[in-house]
C-alpha cells in the first residue's frame, strides 16, 4: 500500500456546484411570466409556452423559428424541446398563486392572476433582467399565436 503521508495534509470541503441559468428556478418563472404577459389575454397553452421559451434562450433557436414564420425553413425542422424545469416552474407559480391552470385553443393552460400580472410587470420594468430574452420575445411574440403553434407541433411530411 502507498504512504500518502499524514491525515493532516488533506482537507475536504463542500463546494456547491454551478447550475445552469436555464435550470434556476427563479430565471424560469421570471421567464415564465414575461412569455404569459406577452400573449393574447395574458394566457397561453403548454405547447406555446415551450414554443416560446425554447425560442428566447438561445440565437439559433430564435433564427430557426423566425425562419418559419417567413417561410424560409419548413416547419418539420422546428423540434419541440419538452422541458421538465419549466413544468415544475409552473407547478410553482401556480403554487404560489402567480397563475392558474385553464384551458387555451382546446390544450391545457395557463393563465396569470392578478398577483402574476404585477410581478410580470415588475420584472418587465427591471431593465437589466432577461435583456437578451425580451430582445427576443418581442422578435416574436406577435407572430406566436396559438394557431401557428398548432401548425407547427402538427406539421407533416
Amino acid at each position: 500500500m502507498a504512504d500518502i503521508g499524514s491525515a493532516e495534509a488533506f482537507s475536504f470541503r463542500e463546494r456547491p456546484t454551478p447550475v445552469p441559468g436555464d435550470l434556476r428556478i427563479r430565471w424560469r418563472v421570471a421567464l415564465l411570466l414575461l412569455l404569459l404577459m406577452s400573449s393574447r389575454g395574458k394566457k397561453a397553452s403548454l405547447a406555446k409556452l415551450y414554443v416560446l421559451s425554447d425560442s428566447v434562450q438561445s440565437a439559433e433557436a430564435q433564427s430557426d423559428l423566425v425562419a418559419i414564420l417567413h417561410h424560409q425553413r419548413s416547419e418539420l425542422t422546428w423540434r419541440l424541446r419538452v422541458e421538465p424545469a419549466l413544468a415544475r416552474a409552473l407547478d410553482l407559480m401556480v403554487g404560489d398563486k402567480l397563475a392558474d391552470w385553464t384551458t387555451v385553443s382546446d390544450r391545457v393552460g395557463v393563465c396569470l392572476t392578478p398577483k402574476g400580472v404585477a410581478a410580470a410587470k415588475a420584472v418587465d420594468e427591471w431593465e437589466d433582467v432577461l435583456a437578451e430574452q425580451k430582445a427576443a420575445l418581442e422578435a416574436v411574440r406577435s407572430a406566436i399565436t396559438e394557431a401557428f403553434v398548432t401548425r407547427l407541433i402538427s406539421a407533416k411530411a
